[in-house]
């Protein structure tokens, strides 16, 4: 279950990485939430991918990352690591604070032109889609895999 679950993690890790990589302002030093205000309204497919990662790692089913959650505290629940799933289910419930101000940020705040459209490659856009796709399909290929 720990294995699935970093899987699935790394699968929405990479994905944010690579939605960053193309939309962030390039100074090393400027890499601000700040700079996400208004994404939701300027680059719509790249938001809703950013989205789903984002909610992914929070653990909203039907997304990938709450079975991988879920495996993680079944195990520990059958293991009698009572304690350990408790702390798991606490620590998700605080980071799905900081998880959902991103997607806040995105939607719900006016741009204010600190980002730059940077060259999109097809292989970013390779990445991109192949990690949405596996977190958006992982409840229906699971059985396969």
């Amino acid at each position: 279950s720990a294995i699935i679950y970093q899987v699935l993690y790394s699968f929405a890790a990479i994905g944010i990485f690579a939605i960053l990589t193309i939309t962030l302002v390039p100074a090393a030093d400027d890499y601000e939430i700040s700079n996400l205000k208004g994404f939701g309204i300027v680059k719509k497919l790249a938001a809703f991918c950013m989205s789903v990662f984002m909610f992914s790692l929070v653990g909203i089913p039907p997304l990938a990352g709450f079975f991988g959650k879920f495996y993680v505290i079944e195990s520990a629940i059958f293991a009698k690591e009572y304690l350990a799933a408790v702390i798991a289910i606490l620590l998700s419930v605080i980071s799905a604070y900081y998880y959902i101000n991103i997607v806040r940020v995105m939607y719900f705040s006016a741009p204010d032109g600190k980002q730059i459209r940077l060259h999109v490659s097809s292989s970013l856009v390779c990445v991109i889609s192949i990690c949405t796709a596996v977190t958006l399909l992982f409840p229906i290929l699971q059985q396969f895999l």
